[in-house]
Order: C-alpha cells, then sequence, then structure tokens
C-alpha cells in the first residue's frame, strides 16, 4: 500500500457576526481564497445557549458568513 500526501492548507481566525452574536471561525485558504470554514464550537454553544436557539443554527450561520465575508475580501 502506498503512501498518500496531505498538504496542510493556511489558516487565519477571523470575527465574524451571525444574528445573535460574533464568533470566530478558522478559515482554510487555497491560493489565496476561502475553502473551509470552522466556527469555534466554544463560541457557538455560549450564544446558542443565551440567545436560545440551537448550536447548529449558530455554526450554520457562523460559517456562512465567515466564507460571504471571505468572498467579499476576495472581490
Amino acid at each position: 500500500m502506498g503512501t498518500t500526501a496531505r498538504a496542510v492548507l493556511p489558516r487565519r481566525i477571523v470575527e465574524t457576526p451571525t444574528p445573535w452574536g460574533s464568533v470566530r471561525v478558522k478559515v482554510a485558504l487555497l491560493g489565496g481564497r476561502a475553502v473551509n470554514a470552522a466556527p469555534e464550537m466554544d463560541d457557538c454553544l455560549e450564544i446558542a445557549e443565551k440567545a436560545g436557539v440551537p448550536p447548529r443554527k449558530v455554526l450554520d450561520a457562523a460559517r456562512s458568513s465567515a466564507l460571504s465575508l471571505m468572498d467579499a475580501q476576495d472581490a
């Protein structure tokens, strides 16, 4: 069985708004463009609890917001 090379993408942490508050998000970059966004779960859980919304709703909003912000910076 052969080996598989795995590239580690550069990451940037951005703070992004959601309807319930700001969330820190790790954004992976490929060729200077955002290709993935991973919201900080602790931020999402805290905001969701305070706002009375499901954590998944905050997580999805943060991911979408971060990718939109990064796309706007690339334009």
